[in-house]
């Protein structure tokens, strides 16, 4: 039995699909600067909390595998739910 896909004109996005991550575009870029600006004013022992040794012993952080990597990324901005939803979706 063949399964036919919908012929997606960019790569594994539909146009539909392409057209929504445009629109979300800047919310992430909003979202990120705001990552940026939180993690600006962070009290240094809360950020020495969690990187000890300051931007020193990030290296350990900066070798692991990018999926650990951003695992943690997405469990920084509490987007678990997002991400579980996203993979659960039919066309993921």
């Amino acid at each position: 039995m063949t399964v036919k896909r919908e012929e997606k004109e960019y790569g594994k996005l539909s146009t539909a699909q392409f057209r929504e991550l445009i629109q979300v575009l800047p919310d992430l870029f909003a979202m990120l600067r705001d990552m940026n600006d939180r993690l600006a004013s962070t009290p240094a022992a809360k950020f020495a909390s969690v990187m000890p040794g300051d931007y020193g012993l990030y290296s350990y952080v900066y070798e692991m595998p990018f999926i650990q990597h951003l695992s943690f990324v997405v469990v920084g901005l509490n987007r678990q739910d997002e991400v579980k939803a996203m993979a659960a979706s039919p066309d993921p």
